[in-house]
């Protein structure tokens, strides 16, 4: 697979997915009339830049994704033939407790790895950390999906994942989906709060390393089915496919964004966020822009829900597709390209060798 079409796509999902971010932050904790008073009747939709730097800020959505690239990237250049689940999860939880000391400096933890994302002064910006992720971190226990940390199902979980979907090209559906579910788990226990995980992370997947023309509701429907199956036997798993059938179905009906997006929740549990993520990628699946502004304004999780939609369309769609406005002063915006290319040089390093043994 050719190399830079593959840089292309990962790159598309982590900084679209930061751009939805960065677009939502400014509004995360307000409601619709707040948005609307503020914003005009359309919403936001364009980036509020920050007076101190002129950069669209990101929040620790988007920090917590750049530490999930990390983990997976020191697991990669480790385990490159057999995939090892246990050896990731260690390698993630690893990487979390890093950003959690750019949070909290007194934090102490012992590591093997350096990773050049501590030294970026904006990643030790507080920038509204979720209390889950914080106090999962802070208890000194790695939670897995089979030894839980706490019955947490906030959104925490899912929003950072997609370089998971990234990153392992080789990866069967079900260890792609196995690895997002794990690194959710490692701070949210909630069958909701890490199954969204398995399905966000095997999207990218999907559209990361598509070989053939699919369309992206096609992909979506065998992520969603595939989540389905492997996690069958799961606590509360008809709930999750009752959400996503809806989901589907209010995104080929037509009607007002805000009305649809307002019936599947408010993003702040996993399973809403992933639902109104999906369906703003699917309703707007060919332009990103307004995928972007629809997955932001309403009274919930805009900036989880925007970082969510961004990473899922921008893996189908591409960097090439991401209008500049969205780059142009995105905080982040080097290192995020920098941990893409990283990402895709691991993603293709076994089709190289194979190159090299043929």
């Amino acid at each position: 697979m050719d190399k830079e079409l593959v840089y292309d796509r990962v790159a598309g999902s982590l900084l679209a997915g930061a751009a939805g971010d960065a677009l939502g932050y400014a509004i995360e904790f307000s409601s619709w009339n707040e948005i609307c008073r503020a914003y005009g009747a359309t919403g936001i939709t364009s980036y509020k830049f920050s007076r101190a730097s002129g950069k669209a800020l990101v929040s620790d959505d988007t920090q917590m994704t750049l530490y999930t690239a990390a983990g997976a990237l020191a697991y990669a250049s480790v385990q490159r033939d057999v995939f090892d689940l246990g050896a990731l999860r260690a390698a993630l939880y690893d990487a979390y407790l890093h950003w959690y000391r750019t949070q909290d400096s007194s934090a102490r933890f012992a590591s093997s790895q350096a990773y050049w994302l501590d030294a970026i002064e904006e990643l030790h910006s507080l920038r509204a950390p979720g209390n889950t992720c914080l106090s999962a971190l802070g208890s000194g226990t790695c939670g897995t999906t089979t030894s839980p940390i706490n019955n947490s199902k906030g959104c925490g979980g899912v929003m950072r994942v997609a370089p998971l979907g990234c990153f392992g090209r080789g990866l069967t559906s079900d260890q792609v989906a196995l690895s997002g579910a794990e690194a959710s788990a490692i701070t949210h226990g909630h069958s909701l709060g890490y199954i969204p995980g398995a399905t966000s992370a095997l999207l990218v997947h999907k559209c990361v390393f598509r070989e053939t023309p699919r369309a992206f509701d096609e992909l979506a429907h065998e992520a969603v089915d595939e989540t389905l199956r492997l996690f069958a036997s799961a606590p509360h798993i008809e709930e999750f496919a009752a959400l996503m059938r809806r989901t589907f179905e209010l995104a080929s009906s037509g009607r007002d964004d805000r009305a649809c997006i307002d019936e599947l929740g408010g993003g702040w549990v996993g399973e809403e966020a992933l639902a109104i993520a999906l369906y703003c990628a699917l309703r707007w699946r060919d332009d990103l822009d307004r995928c972007l502004v629809a997955a932001v304004n309403h009274s919930g999780d805009s900036d989880s829900t925007g970082a969510i939609a961004g990473n899922l369309l921008g893996a189908y769609l591409g960097r090439g597709r991401i209008a500049a406005k969205w780059l142009d002063r995105l905080e982040l915006r080097d290192e995020i390209e920098r941990i893409a290319r990283e990402l895709t040089d691991a993603a293709t390093a076994s089709d190289e060798r194979k190159l090299i043994l043929d």
